[in-house]
């Protein structure tokens, strides 16, 4: 279930340390998804039945993406019905070094009658961006394509 963190004990780059990653939303605000139940003592749960994919901005070595991909990556969002387009900011915790990591990126959302479309978005996202994951939602709930083969 989805997170919005409130007060102090939501600090982000805290919760992204447990949950692994918040997102922050200009109509939300912080919000991250965890079964952890020390996370849900950090905000309040709440209910969102999107289908999303995130676009982001930085390759996984730091360098940016081409402006051509962003574009190409929303253009195919829209063209599958995701034609709701969000600025937002997303902080991980980096794997390799255990630091946080923010970058700006481009939530693609909507409600799709047919979901089949996303993973071969995800996956053309995470090829073409240069991503070690890449995340999207189907009826609000957040899911990650790791190693998803193109």
């Amino acid at each position: 279930m989805k997170i919005k963190l409130n007060g102090l004990k939501g600090a982000p780059h805290e919760v992204a340390k447990i949950s692994g990653g918040v997102t922050f939303e200009p109509e939300i605000g912080w919000w991250t998804q965890s079964e952890d139940l020390s996370v849900h003592q950090s905000g309040v749960a709440f209910e969102d039945e999107r289908d999303a994919a995130y676009i982001p901005t930085l390759q996984k070595t730091g360098t940016p993406v081409s402006k051509e991909v962003v574009t190409e990556a929303k253009r195919r969002a829209v063209e599958l019905g995701l034609d709701h387009i969000t600025c937002a900011s997303g902080m991980w915790i980096l794997s390799e070094t255990g630091e946080p990591q923010v970058e700006t990126i481009w939530i693609a959302h909507g409600r799709l009658s047919d979901r089949s479309g996303l993973k071969k978005l995800a996956s053309y996202i995470r090829q073409e961006a240069n991503q070690d994951c890449v995340a999207w939602e189907e009826g609000g709930k957040l899911n990650f394509a790791a190693g998803m083969a193109a």
